[in-house]
């Protein structure tokens, strides 16, 4: 239960989120069944539950089930996939559409429907993290969204209140 960000530090501290797990969801298995350390540090970024299987347990259960071991595969494929996108995105796109795009694919993991729209729980610092952008720079985008009716703000949250035009800034229109 909760929300979980898997972070890696960099020089001088600066993190960037490489992934937010939704409740439900594990993390960390692909590194049991090669009994490797896991390569980030996993953050729960609100009030969690989080069991722990040893990786031994794992690849046992594995041996047995190999329908286990796919599914596995299988996320961490889609995880990959994905890892793949927000690179390329990083490298190709502007700040403002990378938010956006980050807005819709956060939206089906973790929003919560109110009043009819979608809000995230998230800050701009944790935007900004998951972009690769300074916190300054998210708020200034956010607060433009704002005023245009895109988004609602909130203290440590954002309502979704126009998905088609966040849809198009994030197709860089």
């Amino acid at each position: 239960s909760g929300l979980v960000h898997v972070v890696k530090s960099g020089p001088g501290g600066r993190e960037i989120v490489l992934e937010v797990i939704p409740p439900g969801e594990f993390f960390g298995a692909v590194v049991a069944l090669e009994d490797r350390p896991y390569p980030a540090s996993a953050l729960a970024a609100e009030a969690s539950t989080a069991w722990r299987v040893s990786s031994k347990l794992v690849r046992e259960i594995c041996q047995r089930h190999p329908t286990l071991r796919s599914a596995i595969l299988a996320l961490v494929t889609t995880r990959l996939r994905s890892a793949h996108e927000r690179l390329q995105s990083v490298a190709l796109e502007p700040v403002e559409q990378r938010l956006a795009r980050m807005l819709l694919v956060l939206a089906p993991k973790i929003g919560r429907k109110e009043d009819g729209v979608t809000v995230l729980p998230v800050t701009r610092q944790e935007l900004a993290d998951m972009v690769g952008t300074t916190v300054e720079t998210a708020i200034r985008i956010t607060s433009k969204w704002h005023k245009t009716g895109v988004v609602r703000s909130a203290r440590n949250a954002l309502a979704l209140a126009d998905a088609a035009a966040l849809r198009a800034l994030a197709d860089g229109e």
